[in-house]
């Protein structure tokens, strides 16, 4: 997300607008797809174009952060058993009834005291998790 939400919203295009159009693109097939081979590729090319000399800083700090990270990333792929969520939508549902039960807190001291009572009351958060296919094969 962070890079989609770095693009900017110019209809002109600046000197390294291919190379984070690239960059995206290949970020989004390392996130997608379950090809060992493919993957290697994706990632022998970010590098390259890490390496560029138009590549912006800031492009190539996140990048480098999602390289490094990038089996956290991959882990609904990697696991398939544990039937996990692709995407953080759980996690964005809990912070916003977080910040519902917290909204009129007046200290940091009473925030933390709301946010961790909740929580221990929530006790869960319900996931759809991974779609299977429950159709039999004809």
């Amino acid at each position: 997300m962070a890079l989609i939400r770095r693009r900017g919203r110019r209809s002109y295009q600046l000197k390294s607008s291919r190379i984070r159009s690239r960059l995206l693109r290949t970020v989004r097939i390392m996130l997608s797809t379950k090809d060992d081979m493919v993957l290697f590729r994706q990632k022998r090319l970010a590098g390259r174009l890490l390496a560029h000399a138009l590549c912006p800083p800031w492009i190539r700090m996140q990048t480098v952060e999602f390289l490094r990270t990038l089996d956290d990333f991959r882990s609904y792929l990697n696991y398939p058993n544990l039937h996990l969520p692709a995407t953080t939508n759980s996690l964005e549902s809990a912070g916003k009834l977080i910040r519902k039960a917290t909204g009129t807190a007046r200290t940091s001291e009473s925030v933390m005291l709301r946010a961790t009572a909740f929580l221990r009351l929530k006790k869960s958060i319900a996931c759809n998790g991974a779609k299977v296919s429950t159709k039999i094969p004809e």
